[in-house]
């Protein structure tokens, strides 16, 4: 990607990036626009196609808001089995969702080149 393209990056904590994959976000995006996404990866984005992510943005915010105030998920396994726990503040996830989601209407408006590094 062209750098002198991109004016604005909007980055996701890692909880909450990991948190969209567990939870199918990035699963369900892939099966709506053809398998682009996958964890360490980046792939750019189409301005035509920035309404579908954002509406699956709504829906992992739908998601969050029947869950606990905090809630946790496993993040990874270990080798030995165990697993590593990572805890989410819901309502801090959904203003972050909600930012990711006024940042790509922004872009759509504008015609900002998007590239997602998962």
């Amino acid at each position: 990607m062209d750098s002198a393209q991109v004016s604005k990056i909007f980055e996701l904590n890692s909880a909450i990036s990991d948190w969209l994959f567990v939870s199918g976000f990035w699963e369900r995006l892939n099966k709506r626009m053809g398998e682009r996404f996958d964890h360490f990866e980046h792939a750019e984005v189409a301005i035509s196609e920035l309404p579908i992510v954002r509406d699956e943005i709504a829906i992992a915010q739908d998601d969050l808001r029947n869950k606990d105030t905090s809630f946790q998920f496993v993040r990874a396994q270990i080798p030995d089995g165990s697993h590593v726990y990572e805890h989410i503040n819901r309502d801090e996830a959904i203003e972050r969702l909600k930012s990711w989601d006024d940042f790509l209407f922004s872009a759509e408006r504008t015609g900002l080149l998007v590239d997602f590094e998962l």
